[in-house]
């Protein structure tokens, strides 16, 4: 399934949670996560990717720079990955 197709479920069902949800565009620091969510205090960065495929390099960097800041910040692969991170909020 493609990325965008994830994304877009990703944002629907977050949204049903009561998550505020904004997708990240383009921005001035190349390999920022695509989603930045938030909710009740907790923050949580997702990079989506299709099933099988990981996190580049630089992309890895930011995610845990991002947690170094104390967030969350996770990978999604697949629609199977994001069914079950919304099952588990």
């Amino acid at each position: 399934m493609e990325e965008s197709k994830i994304q877009s479920y990703l944002i629907r069902e977050l949204k049903k949670k009561g998550w505020f949800v904004r997708k990240i565009a383009r921005t001035n620091s190349p390999g920022d996560p695509d989603l930045f969510t938030f909710k009740d205090g907790r923050v949580v960065w997702i990079e989506i990717k299709k099933s099988g495929r990981i996190a580049d390099p630089l992309q890895e960097y930011k995610r845990k720079e991002i947690v170094s800041y104390g967030m969350e910040s996770i990978v999604v692969a697949g629609i199977e990955e994001a069914y079950m991170y919304i099952d588990s909020l």
